[in-house]
């Protein structure tokens, strides 16, 4: 790291994150370039404005995707016909391989970071941004390819269901110099194969193969998928777990109630047929007055999963109100008033995230 006279910076402390790119073609980084927030000029002026013209438009429907962008291939050694290459099964595909906000330079300006990728064949992208005692600030992106010369991809769906049947297609991508003679298999933990099994398919140079085998989802809640495509030169193979779901669907019944000196009080409640073995749960809450059903009601709220501004707005709000009328009310209940306002500032914090650049939030 240098300052603006190219001299290096010592003891500057910055940020680093790898990140998949493919996150920035959903949604661009928005983070303000720190040079032009502590120095950029601000003109003093007033404008008006108002969502009545406001509109939108794509962010990335014009920006080309660079997920496998190729190199030239390298020229690795022959191995004999008769040997296939053991590939190292990939598993790991998160979207942020390394993050860290404590680095700090030497005297020379310089400072490492050991970074891990995963199995994911992507492009990733680094961000550093740093700042200096004095408030010298930059920032700095750079951007490199993981790929293989023979790929292996896995096109299934995003759960199974139990019971059901559907095709698993195994798809070889080769980007080597020559055409291969690829021994493409499948082996599956949770699911029964009906149909298909291991194959040798021509993959012609820069071309691909695909394999189908057609599968039943077990009684199970989870499967595992592990595809591979061996060859004499290079290999991949790639494993998945993906859910199972239970068919049918999901049935709540409440009853509620009050109780007078040592009175007790009896509800019958029905299960439908064919519900599912260890599904059925029971609870009971009993407060000391009507308010202390409000707080079941809170959990409800805060732990639903929200996505749009009305949606957030619902998981914050009735604990500000709720709060508010115990304190009016004097009433007497025990809840964690640390939790509950770290779960106001989280929705305030998420909300103001949706805040558009007219200022609205439609």
């Amino acid at each position: 790291m240098t300052g603006s006279d190219g001299k290096p910076a010592p003891r500057a402390e910055f940020s680093l994150g790898v990140v998949d790119e493919a996150i920035y073609a959903i949604r661009r980084d928005a983070t303000v370039d720190p040079l032009t927030f502590f120095f950029g000029r601000d003109y003093n002026a007033v404008f008006t404005t108002d969502s009545l013209t406001y509109y939108f438009n794509g962010e990335a429907g014009k920006r080309r995707m660079r997920l496998a962008e190729l190199r030239p291939p390298s020229r690795l050694a022959q191995l004999k016909p008769e040997r296939l290459v053991q590939p190292k099964v990939r598993k790991a595909f998160p979207d942020t391989s390394f993050w860290a906000t404590d680095l700090v330079t030497d005297s020379a300006g310089h400072a490492r970071a050991k970074v891990e990728f995963p199995d994911s064949l992507t492009t990733w992208r680094a961000t550093a941004r740093g700042a200096t005692s004095d408030t010298k600030v930059g920032n700095a992106t750079l951007k490199t390819i993981v790929r293989k010369n023979l790929i292996l991809r896995l096109a299934v769906p995003r759960f199974f269901v139990q019971g059901d049947e559907m095709v698993i297609s195994a798809l070889v991508h080769n980007y080597l110099a020559n055409a291969k003679t690829a021994r493409v298999s499948l082996e599956v933990s949770g699911l029964e194969i009906l149909e298909g099994a291991t194959k040798e398919v021509q993959v012609p140079s820069r071309g691909e193969a695909k394999v189908d085998w057609r599968v039943r989802a077990k009684q199970v809640r989870s499967a595992t998928v592990t595809g591979k495509a061996l060859t004499d030169e290079e290999s991949d193979a790639l494993e998945l777990t993906l859910p199972v779901d239970v068919p049918g669907v999901k049935l709540s019944t409440a009853r509620g109630g009050s109780l007078n000196g040592g009175l007790s009080t009896a509800y019958d409640l029905t299960f439908p047929e064919k519900v599912e073995p260890g599904s059925r749960s029971l609870a009971i809450r009993v407060s000391p007055s009507i308010a202390g059903s409000l707080f079941g009601a809170l959990e409800y709220l805060t732990s639903f999963p929200y996505g749009c501004v009305e949606q957030t707005m619902s998981s914050f709000l009735p604990n500000i109100i709720v709060t508010q009328a115990v304190r009016d009310l004097g009433l007497k209940a025990t809840y964690d008033e640390a939790s509950l306002q770290q779960k106001v500032r989280a929705g305030l914090d998420r909300l103001a995230a949706f805040q558009h650049e007219d200022g609205g939030w439609v």
